[in-house]
């Protein structure tokens, strides 16, 4: 019986030193990157990526900056880049972290701007799916290697969903505006224009 205690223990001993050192050289794999990418990584592994595509999208945004990025939310980003990797066409991991990073500049631009997470998690998604529609012209066009001409495609695709946004606001706030001003009623100023009662009309004759 003392025995067979003694061996669980040994067992939950080496279980838990394999962990504490996988924790380690995750921890060190992931140290340098930005807190927006390393909770994007935990994400993404949550998700369901592999050890390589996890390694491969760490190694790409390493090569990125993501300074102007700091503060998105990860959870969004990631859900993007599920979006994104669902189909049998995957993106390869620079593009993943091309996508991620104008995923992430254009929600701190709308989170600046004051738009809610629900409205920049709509925006991501339409630019996810329009770089998704998109991939093969932006391939075809770019290259192979040329990083920078790939990002600067993929803003453009990004952007045009931030165009929208803007565009959108812009509009509901014109037409709260219009209906404002439509429904001011007979205020104070207008009391000159409604006649007195005794000039409604003719008396009622008995």
């Amino acid at each position: 019986m003392k025995i067979e205690v003694k061996r669980i223990m040994v067992i939950a001993v080496v279980i838990g030193l394999l962990f504490g050192g996988f924790a380690m050289a995750q921890e060190a794999e992931n140290e340098g990157l930005p807190q927006v990418v390393r909770e994007m990584l935990q994400q993404l592994e949550q998700e369901g990526w592999t050890e390589e595509q996890i390694s491969d999208f760490r190694n790409a945004a390493r090569d990125r900056n993501w300074k102007e990025a700091e503060g998105a939310e990860p959870e969004v980003l990631a859900m993007a880049l599920q979006l994104a990797n669902q189909d049998r066409e995957q993106l390869e991991a620079a593009e993943n972290a091309d996508l991620a990073l104008e995923l992430a500049m254009m929600a701190r631009t709308m989170e600046r701007s004051g738009f809610d997470q629900r409205e920049i998690a709509r925006a991501s998604f339409e630019g996810t799916r329009e770089v998704k529609r998109n991939i093969e012209r932006i391939r075809e066009e770019t290259g192979t290697g040329d990083m920078t001409q790939m990002q600067s495609m993929m803003r453009e695709q990004i952007r045009t969903q931030l165009d929208k946004a803007m565009e959108n606001r812009s509009r509901a706030s014109g037409r709260a505006e219009k209906a404002k001003g439509s429904g001011a009623g007979a205020g104070p100023g207008n009391m000159d224009k409604i006649p007195a009662h005794d000039s409604a009309g003719p008396p009622v004759q008995e």
